[in-house]
């Protein structure tokens, strides 16, 4: 099941507070919202604010505590983007009573929850919101195959060095030399706002896994979380005891 009900922008001003034109949006006076893609004000953009002085087009912006959003001094409104509404609660969830369920909130992973009542409580108000049953995907390669000063290298003593996982818009990936000791991917740079969940990750990632030298060589991959993961390569880079 998906929550996102976005809400198309059609102007915002400059002014003190800002006023946001959104036809026929259906808010209230006191709703939270986020802004996404937003051309020109960019400086709303994924932003939590509160609404006021509503009418049926337009609201105009405060912080949590009241105050007025001065937009005077950010971009010009170009056009395009949307707002959404921020929510706590997501119902209509009947055909999973009882059961526990995996959570997805603006793109930050939940801790399960049991559904109760056709609903679930978030512990933080969301915008985007993916609820479904739980599963694992794991992911084991062959035996790497690397060649040898004599010929093949299967069957010889071998250790992987280092490993490279080319991924389109992935996160929350598990890998390790053994299915019981898994090490998180690290997705996060100094970049990124704490209080938010990092972008999708595409490109290629390096690791340098826990490996003894052995005939196997195999790397496991598990993702364990409501997070995507789409795997297009993976290459090593292996230490090879070449003796007959």
């Amino acid at each position: 099941a998906v929550y996102d009900l976005p809400i198309v922008v059609t102007g915002i001003t400059q002014a003190s507070p800002g006023v946001v034109t959104a036809p026929a949006h259906g808010l209230a006076n006191g709703n939270q919202v986020v802004f996404r893609a937003l051309k020109g004000m960019g400086q709303l953009n994924y932003n939590r604010y509160t609404i006021k002085n509503v009418a049926a087009n337009t609201f105009e912006l405060t912080d949590s505590d009241g105050n007025d959003i001065d937009t005077t001094g950010f971009d010009a409104y170009v056009s395009g983007g949307t707002v959404r509404k921020l929510v706590t609660t997501i119902s209509g969830l009947t055909w999973l009573e009882g059961e526990t369920v995996s959570i997805l909130a603006d793109g930050g992973v939940v801790d399960p929850q049991v559904v109760v009542g056709g609903a679930i409580t978030l512990p933080r108000p969301s915008a985007t919101v993916h609820v479904g049953l739980p599963y694992v995907s794991e992911l084991q390669t062959l035996r790497q195959e690397a060649g040898s000063a004599n010929g093949t290298s299967i069957g010889k003593t071998r250790r992987i060095h280092k490993a490279y996982l080319m991924l389109h818009r992935s996160l929350g990936i598990k890998v390790g030399m053994k299915q019981d000791a898994l090490d998180t991917l690290d997705f996060r740079n100094d970049s990124v706002d704490l209080n938010k969940a990092p972008a999708l990750f595409s490109g290629l990632i390096d690791f340098r896994p826990d490996a003894d030298y052995d005939t196997e060589n195999q790397i496991f991959i598990r993702q364990d979380e409501p997070l995507p993961s789409k795997i297009l390569a993976i290459t090593t880079q292996l230490q090879e005891q070449d003796n007959s």
